[in-house]
């Protein structure tokens, strides 16, 4: 401590399992909030082809890391929900956050994340995937206000 500015520490995980057990016990520790969700391993619960699969079991085997982006929306959103539900059933408002990772990617996705109660956001693969789009200086207006975006983009024409 030593008079320093204090620094919250969040765990980033791949599952939350039971959320509020999840979500009880890593407050207990301290820890001021959970990334929820992480890459995924568990290609058996995804809809993939058989290639992909076998692409993806020998990438991560070379190389670590796991699914993520879009395949992964539905179960990070799902947990991101549940995680905002025990930190409410909790009593842990405003002392415990909730950030959600995960597939998000569009502006539908950003509402979607946002109706899950998760007051933060991590955007990482929908972002170097917007970046490799025609112009990327315009990526964040793209997702976070695409009416505006429209809107100006005809106005330019």
């Amino acid at each position: 401590r030593g008079g320093g500015r204090r620094v919250p520490l969040l765990v980033k995980l791949g599952d939350l399992g039971e959320a509020e057990g999840t979500v009880r016990f890593l407050s207990r520790l301290g820890i001021d909030g959970v990334v929820a969700l992480n890459t995924q391993k568990d290609y058996a619960s995804f809809e993939l082809p058989p290639a992909d699969r076998a692409l993806l079991d020998s990438y991560t085997a070379r190389y670590g890391g796991g699914l993520s982006g879009p395949p992964i929306l539905d179960r990070s959103s799902a947990q991101a929900a549940a995680a905002q539900a025990a930190v409410r059933e909790l009593g842990l408002a405003g002392r415990f956050v909730v950030v959600h990772v995960g597939g998000v990617q569009s502006a539908a996705d950003v509402q979607r994340s946002r109706a899950t109660g998760a007051e933060l956001r991590q955007w990482y693969t929908g972002l170097m995937h917007g970046l490799a789009r025609p112009e990327p200086d315009l990526l964040y207006e793209r997702v976070t206000a695409p009416e505006r975006h429209q809107r100006l983009r005809a106005a330019m024409r």
